[in-house]
């Protein structure tokens, strides 16, 4: 098993929309105002924006790794690839139950429980690959729950840093975080390609390793609030 069709496949699709992009022709009222667009850009493209880039693209890569990779191990502990469709149901209605998790961990300190919810996908990427009983299953339907929980305050931190901007560049902001994301996805999974040497154990490290260092990223952030606030 390897991903290397879906790496051409995901440049090809990056290549395509931005030729789209060059191809839309320019309004001459834009062509003006085309060299202050240019440097607010430029400005746009700081620390905050490349970190919700980055996040944003590990949460994708590990959205690929469950579409990809568990059939992969549903067969490794003996079952059919038929049965990957029950443990598609059963994380799909688990995954109702994330509005449930944030009411619970409430909204008051996004740092915080993006730190807590970083980690914990990263402990469920680190000991998935390596579980060869039927409890794997418990983790696999846990998985993308927590992802969907994480993704929800990576969200609400992002609208936060949005709303700090002038209302009409948010439009540039946004378009900024979709084509970096989708940057950000195909080195990943150059990386990716890289290190799994047709095992895909690797791979899940990889990204555990990288929710630990969003954890870590998190952590460090949450510590320096409070400090602030003593």
């Amino acid at each position: 098993m390897n991903i290397d069709y879906l790496i051409i496949y995901t440049i090809f699709a990056n290549i395509t929309s931005l030729i789209f992009c060059f191809l839309i022709p320019k309004e001459k009222s834009l062509e003006e105002a085309e060299e202050i667009n240019k440097n607010y850009i430029l400005k746009l493209l700081n620390k905050n924006t490349f970190k919700f880039i980055i996040i944003n693209s590990i949460l994708s890569l590990s959205t690929i790794l469950i579409n990809f990779f568990y059939v992969v191990i549903i067969e490794k502990i003996g079952l059919k690839s038929e049965n990957l469709m029950f443990v598609i149901l059963a994380y799909t209605f688990f995954e109702l139950l994330a509005y449930k998790i944030i009411e619970i961990f409430n909204e008051k300190n996004l740092t915080r429980n993006t730190f807590i919810f970083s980690i914990i996908c990263g402990v469920l990427f680190l000991v998935i690959p390596f579980l060869k009983t039927y409890v794997v299953l418990v983790f696999m339907v846990l998985l993308p729950l927590m992802l969907s929980v994480l993704g929800t305050y990576v969200e609400k931190l992002e609208n936060m840093y949005v709303d700090t901007i002038k209302s009409n560049k948010r439009a540039s902001l946004l378009s900024i975080f979709s084509m970096g994301a989708n940057g950000m996805d195909v080195c990943f999974l150059f990386v990716s390609s890289n290190i799994i040497d047709n095992n895909f154990s690797n791979l899940f490290l990889f990204v555990a390793i990288l929710f630990f260092l969003v954890g870590g990223y998190f952590a460090f952030k949450n510590t320096k609030k409070i400090g602030l606030q003593n």
